[in-house]
């Protein structure tokens, strides 16, 4: 229940949780004042931060520029979305982590840029697939490994700048269609049988040692559009960055994780971007500028050990 309105909530947060949770809307709300305590220079400063936690409100689930999608976590600017984590503007999508700018997909991994997707994971500019895995420019297909720029094509793998192919093999367009027609995806027993076929494909299919998408000076797996990235996993648009793991369009970021969209000079933090600079230490701080050892902060500038802030300086 919210410590608050005691009225239940939704919430990533354990009921016996040591800080106090509210709901979204009480969070926000301005009839609130976060508690602060004054520094004890003669006490380890975690002891205080942990103080400090137990009193400081907290968002049962953390969302920013949200309508009719309560039911997200870490994510801004979703519109009829439905169990949602790690998203920035999105519309009608469901069941999916780490998705950006897309709209109507459901139970997908890490897309971008996506229109009607099911079941898919790491997929680029992509429209209407289904049960595929690492493609880039690919529309109506399904069980597509490792494609860039396929159309119409079904259970291949390693194709590029193809359309209606049908299990690695070029056919016609009438060839195709009959024989995609046979396919009837909806019946569930026969979805099944075709994944247990896709995951062996996958198994069969010679990849390279990483996938590396024009990248420079780069160690890792699964980047994109990055340039000088040392162990960098899942990552794309970054520049001059070590260590890192599902961060996205920033420079200068170390030893952090979940860190997207517009960050700068990031060290140690985790869930921290969306227009953030000089982060140290922080999780879940948000448009915030010079914040250190910071937690759920937004809007937030030149802070210290600071908890549940907005607008704050």
């Amino acid at each position: 229940p919210s410590v608050k309105s005691g009225q239940n909530i939704i919430s990533v947060y354990p009921p016996q949780s040591p800080c106090p949770v509210y709901s979204h809307d009480e969070w926000y709300a301005e009839d609130w004042t976060p508690p602060f305590l004054e520094p004890d220079f003669d006490r380890p400063f975690f002891e205080q931060w942990k103080e400090l936690q137990s009193k400081a409100p907290v968002v049962g689930l953390f969302s920013n520029l949200q309508e009719n999608a309560e039911y997200c976590q870490d994510v801004e600017g979703l519109q009829n979305c439905y169990i949602v984590f790690d998203a920035i503007n999105c519309r009608d999508v469901y069941y999916s982590v780490r998705i950006y700018n897309s709209k109507s997909c459901v139970d997908v991994y890490w897309v971008m840029d996506s229109e009607l997707l099911y079941d898919c994971v790491y997929m680029f500019s992509c429209y209407n697939c289904r049960y595929s895995f690492n493609c880039e420019q690919a529309s109506d297909s399904a069980f597509l490994f490792n494609c860039r720029n396929v159309q119409n094509s079904f259970m291949c793998s390693n194709l590029r700048n193809k359309s209606y192919c049908f299990r690695n093999q070029q056919l016609s367009k009438e060839d195709y269609e009959k024989k995609r027609a046979e396919i009837k995806l909806l019946d569930l027993t026969q979805a099944e049988r075709l994944k247990t076929e896709f995951q062996t494909m996958i198994q069969n299919t010679k990849i390279p040692p990483a996938f590396l998408e024009n990248c420079e000076d780069c160690t890792g797996n699964y980047l994109k559009n990055c340039k000088n990235v040392q162990r960098g996993f899942e990552c794309f648009d970054l520049r001059d960055c070590r260590n890192v793991f599902q961060c996205a369009s920033g420079k200068d970021i170390e030893d952090s994780f979940m860190c997207n969209d517009r960050v700068e000079r990031c060290f140690k933090c985790v869930a921290t971007g969306i227009g953030s600079y000089q982060t140290l230490a922080c999780a879940f701080t948000w448009k915030s500028s010079n914040m250190q050892y910071s937690y759920l902060c937004i809007s937030c500038s030149d802070s210290f050990g600071c908890i549940g802030l907005r607008n704050k300086r």
